[in-house]
């Protein structure tokens, strides 16, 4: 048979096949990065194809968000590159769950991208140390189980 049609949840050994089993704590966590990652391309997405709208409802005073003033003031090109960056942490954790291992280095990288933009591209933007924490956590727990991943 070709390899390249081959099941990624398969890998033989010798005569035998063995079926991967992925451990139920690494799906949860995967699914949980599917969420957030997923839920962050989205509205960065609409937020940067939206951002001429979303400005003008904003200057009007018709849009009346908590913190919007804080994001508004790093214009078009943070929400852009928020975008890049929570799909490639999608497509990351895509790879992950196809046990690939490259997922690890696009998510970590996206992740650190991620905490490093608000305070580069946000005028007066307050250090979060809870996202910090939460990205320690999530790369913590992926780069552990690596071994999963081919």
């Amino acid at each position: 048979m070709d390899s390249s049609f081959q099941n990624p949840n398969l890998h033989s050994q010798g005569q035998q096949t063995h079926v991967r089993r992925r451990p139920d704590r690494l799906a949860v966590m995967l699914v949980l990065s599917f969420i957030g990652s997923g839920i962050g391309a989205f509205s960065y997405s609409f937020y940067a194809g939206l951002f001429d709208e979303i400005k003008l409802m904003y200057e009007e005073k018709t849009l009346a968000i908590p913190g919007l003033d804080l994001l508004m003031s790093g214009g078009v090109r943070y929400f852009i590159t928020g975008a890049v960056l929570y799909w490639s942490s999608f497509i990351g954790v895509y790879f992950m769950w196809k046990y690939k291992n490259i997922g690890f280095h696009f998510y970590t990288a996206s992740q650190v991208l991620l905490l490093v933009l608000p305070m580069t591209m946000l005028k007066n933007y307050t250090f979060s140390y809870v996202e910090l924490a939460l990205t320690i956590f999530f790369i913590g727990f992926y780069w552990m189980h690596l071994k999963f991943m081919s």
